[in-house]
């Protein structure tokens, strides 16, 4: 069934005009971001906006984001909000384990489904060095109360690694992050990024979406972790991460130069389970794109997107 897409962002506020676009649509879907945490911060629409949006709605691929090693229950009252307005959807995948752990324990049932990160490649390769530089992949803003080492060993990961590869590339996701790359080379355009990713002899990443990409792309990914994600997605997708500390960060320093060496046994499953996320995502979304109408609607079909920055493909095909 062919889709009219309707997009909108998590970055600003609704107006009155959007809220009516939203409503003539037949379904909205939320994809992706860590939509959950124990105080939201950063999105600009609220659960007030959201409670105002009166067509089916599903969350795919969302996610929650805290602190390394705790699972507070104890969360503010827009959080509360929020997940009382999520237990109503239609359907709530999630990204990673400890999402669906943590709002199992707030009393929310959910369906793993993995990152649509994941589904953006067209292809499923294998992992495998690329053709292209190594890449790096930095957080300028660390958020959750980081440990005090954090801050020092991301700036030394970033002396480490163009000393070790003058000829490397970071990928800048986020303007504060630029703040730790003054005189390095960087690439900042989606489109650019992408194919830096995609041809990278490997990837050493704060970050997690970068990290996804380039593993669903087939590169070897070294992930640090400074928060809840990255922990939990590379327990979900079959490889290690190292903390962002001095000692997680020698781990990390000692599992690139492995990689590099061509040594990619850490790998073994990480390809089959990204294509087995795949077909969750897939199966997921066609299920909610679909489903029974709940009502009457002319041709074409219309559908609300919420997105913050990168598009999935399969939302126009």
């Amino acid at each position: 069934m062919k889709y009219h897409i309707e997009e909108f962002s998590f970055l600003k506020a609704p107006h009155q005009e959007e809220l009516d676009r939203i409503n003539a649509c037949q379904r909205a879907v939320f994809v992706g971001t860590n939509i959950f945490q124990a105080n939201v911060v950063g999105w600009k629409w609220r659960t007030q906006d959201l409670k105002q949006i009166r067509i089916p709605y599903s969350l795919w691929g969302v996610g929650y984001s805290g602190s390394v090693g705790s699972m507070p229950l104890q969360v503010c009252r827009e959080t509360r909000d929020l997940i009382s307005w999520s237990r109503k959807a239609m359907a709530l995948g999630v990204r990673d384990p400890q999402t669906a752990q943590w709002l199992r324990l707030l009393g929310v049932n959910s369906e793993l489904v993995g990152c649509p990160v994941l589904a953006y490649p067209d292809s499923r390769p294998g992992i495998s060095l690329g053709e292209g530089r190594p890449v790096l992949a930095v957080r300028g803003i660390l958020l959750h109360n980081p440990d005090q080492e954090s801050g020092p060993a991301q700036r030394t990961l970033v002396n480490w690694f163009f000393k070790e590869y003058p000829n490397g590339s970071c990928v800048v996701q986020e303007r504060a992050d630029l703040g730790l790359l003054s005189d390095k080379p960087t690439i900042t355009e989606f489109d650019e990024i992408v194919s830096e990713l995609s041809t990278a002899r490997f990837v050493v990443s704060t970050r997690l979406h970068a990290g996804m990409l380039a593993l669903a792309f087939g590169r070897p990914v070294v992930f640090i972790a400074p928060d809840t994600r990255i922990e939990s997605f590379c327990d979900m997708i079959g490889t290690k991460s190292s903390s962002l500390t001095f000692d997680g960060l020698s781990q990390a320093v000692e599992t690139a130069k492995k990689i590099d060496r061509g040594d990619l046994s850490e790998f073994r499953l990480v390809a089959n389970r990204v294509k087995s996320f795949v077909g969750r995502l897939h199966d997921f979304l066609e299920s909610q794109m679909t489903g029974t109408q709940t009502r009457k609607m002319p041709q074409p079909n219309r559908a609300a997107i919420f997105m913050l920055r990168a598009r999935t493909r399969w939302l126009n095909s």
